[in-house]
């Protein structure tokens, strides 16, 4: 295990008034549990306004968590709890194991720095390379690492594509050789053959490089592909999680099922459409619902959905669903 969390809550206040008070809460992250392996990628799927993004900025310490656990194993197995009890080196040693590769590449790249730059400074930060010609020509290294020319050092972001950009962001994330990488849609504002390419990319420096992934996406498609284990959110909570072709295969969920209906078919004639049947629109995380997030728009829902959240359930070896259908059997 690499990084593992529990309970984890992200709660974002709401300020109104001239003294901006507290006016209540938009409720993120409601008791996520996680798990990530050596050379893993779990798949994490779902909606807009899940929680997808959220959870991958908590774990890289971009957000620090309302309430929760998160405890990081290094490479010696030594456990270190993340929270406000680090000391800087611990700090220093998370942030320099746990990357993150952002959903726009271009937002996510300071427009006044050249690549080189870019690159230069994590490794500045970490005080890696101080022999400057080695630095340079790690630099070099990780552009041709990432599919790129060594010379594109010395140009600036707004001078590439959309996926030279995001091979830009991926070669700064694995320039300070992470052992984890929050993935947080990296192929979402490309062309569909950049994605292909990007993914290879991604696939090949987890396998030569045993790097792990957090692969968040709404694309149901790809973290198939992609993904070892999955794991499926609604409205800040998990609903299922188990091995990705377990999950595909058996969705169990009410949630999950729905999902797995929305896949259209390259073929117009097979595409399953038609065969959805979830009214409304989910609740606001200002205020959602009592019991399980889902059972305002659930087609199975129970009276006790409404009263309590159900907890992960183990329905199977590696397959847990969160789901009063299942727990009420257990």
């Amino acid at each position: 295990m690499i990084i593992k969390g529990t309970h984890i809550k992200k709660y974002f206040p709401i300020r109104k008034g001239v003294f901006l008070q507290t006016a209540g809460y938009v409720k993120a992250l409601e008791q996520v549990n996680f798990e990530l392996n050596e050379n893993e990628t779990l798949g994490i799927v779902g909606e807009s306004g899940c929680g997808k993004t959220t959870l991958g900025r908590v774990i890289t310490l971009i957000y620090s968590p309302t309430e929760g656990m998160l405890e990081y194993n290094t490479p010696e197995n030594r456990q270190i709890v993340i929270g406000k009890k680090m000391n800087k080196h611990q700090t220093k040693l998370y942030r320099r194991d746990v990357q993150m590769i952002f959903q726009d590449p271009f937002s996510s790249l300071d427009p006044r720095m050249t690549v080189g730059d870019i690159l230069r400074e994590p490794l500045d930060v970490h005080q890696l390379y101080p022999n400057p010609k080695e630095k340079e020509e790690y630099i070099q290294y990780l552009l041709e690492r990432v599919g790129l020319y060594p010379e594109y050092s010395a140009r600036y972001p707004h001078e590439f594509s959309g996926g030279q950009r995001q091979r830009i962001s991926i070669a700064r994330a694995i320039a300070l050789k992470p052992r984890a990488i929050v993935c947080d849609e990296p192929t979402s504002a490309l062309d569909v053959s950049v994605q292909s390419q990007i993914i290879n990319l991604l696939q090949e420096l987890k396998d030569q490089e045993n790097m792990a992934y957090f692969f968040i996406s709404h694309d149901l498609d790809l973290i198939h592909h992609v993904s070892d284990r999955v794991m499926v959110m609604y409205l800040g909570s998990v609903m299922e999680e188990g091995e990705a072709d377990e999950v595909f295969t058996h969705a169990s969920h009410p949630y999950t099922r729905v999902l797995m209906k929305s896949i259209p078919h390259w073929d117009p004639k097979q595409r399953k459409l038609g065969n959805i049947h979830l009214e409304g629109e989910p609740p606001s995380p200002i205020n959602p619902p009592r019991g399980c997030p889902f059972n305002t728009r659930c087609p199975d829902v129970m009276d006790i959905c409404k009263r309590e959240m159900p907890t992960l359930h183990k329905i199977g070896v590696n397959h847990s669903v969160a789901c009063w259908l299942y727990n009420n059997k257990g």
